[in-house]
């Protein structure tokens, strides 16, 4: 993979982007996360009647506490994953959700939430209380953070009310400005419900779309492209995405099936030295005649221009073993810098139990690693393990 300059037109400025031209032919098995990842600390979740949690669907790291959410409420942990509250006000009312698409956790302890299925944001304060709320009128996914009040939200390609635009920008519960045009043919069946369409990078907020090559900045300011992806023959004929289909689940199982094409960019995080994102790729398998989704993850060193392309991250740093990490873990950007992602505790359990049975030598490592310890804890049907770093 390689960085050529080109210029690119973007709604308010002419920015100098970097294309990355990708080779997803040529993909290894695996790298450990000990190359992609610093500073990671494990921390397991306290399991109890009031904090069972479902499928999360956004960790928020703020002010040396844990939120996290499943869709229904938002569990506050501090950081030895002790419960300390639970958010939890369902319902049409002021002050009330129907569910949780996303929340954001200001310097002020501050909890908004978005709940997309009412066109709100509702704000609570510290202790959980009913501050204000107020409508966005659009079915917007995802939000994200940022400084002085501002706040961006992403609407995939739901066009609702004839507005096509993709990502809005709001102060202070106003809207300021919008950005991306959506296409109107992929307003009709391309809707996809993902967690990680923001991240955040340099005091400004990354966003991503799942079927668009390039890869936005905004800095509070501007918004601009960044980063155009190319992968070559392996991406989705653009004829295609101007037929018509019923839903996205004809044009994804029905007509990509088993191709080979494979479309992204997810879960896109950037450090001073790194990027690291992967692609969906459907390939074709003897068990399902609409093929299988297989993740492929990029990690580019910006310092030295050297990348890799793998399917799996080996954690060669909290187990023994180097067992593999879920292939479809989302890892959660936070506006310090850091990423959080969750291991569930079957997946804990055996991800150490698949260690040692790599291990070749386990008599004589004398290694202690953090998994050692939780996995004593730990039983299958306990909360999650939340894992905190840092791309390197």
């Amino acid at each position: 993979m390689h960085f050529t300059s080109c210029t690119f037109y973007q709604s308010d400025d002419t920015t100098t982007i970097s294309t990355l031209k990708i080779d997803l032919r040529n993909v290894k098995q695996d790298k450990k996360i000990s190359e992609i990842l610093t500073d990671i600390s494990l921390i397991k979740l306290e399991t109890t009647p009031n904090s069972l949690i479902g499928e999360i669907n956004k960790i928020f790291v703020a002010n040396n506490l844990i939120y996290i959410s499943d869709g229904l409420s938002v569990y506050l942990f501090d950081m030895n994953g002790q419960l300390k509250k639970r958010l939890h006000y369902n319902g049409k009312g002021p002050g009330e959700y129907t569910g949780i698409s996303d929340f954001v956790v200001d310097e002020n302890n501050t909890i908004e939430i978005l709940n997309s299925g009412l066109q709100k944001v509702i704000r609570y304060d510290s202790t959980f209380n009913f501050i204000d709320e107020y409508k966005i009128n659009r079915y917007a996914t995802n939000m994200a953070l940022l400084n002085n009040g501002k706040r961006l939200f992403h609407c995939g390609n739901d066009a609702s009310g004839n507005q096509y635009d993709k990502i809005l920008q709001y102060e202070k519960g106003k809207q300021k400005s919008t950005y991306l045009k959506i296409r109107p043919q992929r307003s009709l069946y391309l809707h996809y419900r993902r967690f990680d369409y923001f991240s955040y990078y340099n005091n400004g907020v990354i966003t991503t779309d799942a079927h668009h090559d390039t890869v936005y900045f905004f800095n509070g300011e501007h918004f601009m492209s960044i980063y155009a992806i190319d992968i070559g023959d392996k991406a989705i004929p653009k004829s295609m995405y101007e037929k018509s289909y019923a839903d996205i689940a004809q044009f994804s199982l029905n007509h990509l099936k088993g191709s080979g094409y494979a479309y992204g960019v997810f879960n896109f995080i950037e450090s001073s030295h790194n990027l690291l994102f992967r692609y969906d790729e459907r390939i074709d398998v003897k068990e399902s005649e609409y093929g299988k989704l297989r993740p492929t993850f990029v990690h580019y060193n910006k310092t030295s221009y050297k990348s890799d392309i793998f399917y799996f991250m080996a954690d060669d740093v909290n187990f023994l073993g180097k067992p593999r990490l879920n292939e479809f873990t989302t890892f959660f950007s936070q506006p310090n810098g850091y990423v959080a992602y969750a291991i569930q505790a079957y997946d804990f359990i055996g991800m150490y139990n698949q260690g040692k049975e790599n291990s070749q030598d386990i008599q004589n490592e004398e290694k202690e690693y953090p998994s050692d310890e939780l996995v004593e804890l730990t039983k299958p049907t306990d909360n999650m393990i939340i894992a905190i770093g840092k791309l390197k």
